[in-house]
């Protein structure tokens, strides 16, 4: 209280430039909406802010204030980046099973001895070059 907003808080340079900019907006009349930027508090740990800001008239439509609303929303940024990761990891891993399985189908249809998958019902689903070559059939 008594302290000016953008020394308040510990800001990077590019937010506290965006700050003041919005501040300066907010009393020239303009309202500001989810503006997201991190900053730390008193201990240090770092936290993510949701900021709004709004302007206040007086009597004569003079603006007297402007109203500031934060919402922390560091958990939500945090779930929302596992997400992002969890996300990146499965296309990883789907893509790493297509180059497996077609490393695999390569070397059955490459292997010097004949390969043939038989499915549920006992009927023949597919064999390999070689056995292909043994039998005559395509």
């Amino acid at each position: 209280i008594g302290e000016p907003i953008l020394e308040a808080f510990p800001l990077d340079p590019v937010s506290k430039e965006h700050l003041t900019k919005l501040c300066k907006e907010a009393w020239e009349g303009k309202e500001t909406r989810d503006f997201e930027f991190s900053t730390l508090t008193g201990n240090g740990e770092n936290i993510d802010l949701l900021i709004n800001f709004s302007p206040r008239t007086g009597e004569h439509g003079e603006i007297v204030e402007v109203l500031g609303i934060a919402q922390d929303i560091t958990a939500r940024k945090r779930l929302q980046d596992q997400m992002e990761k969890a996300t990146e990891d499965a296309k990883r891993l789907v893509e790493e099973k297509e180059m497996v399985a077609k490393q695999w189908e390569a070397f059955i249809q490459t292997a010097t001895a004949p390969i043939i998958g038989i499915d549920s019902n006992g009927d023949i689903s597919h064999w390999n070059d070689k056995a292909a070559e043994l039998t005559g059939f395509d």
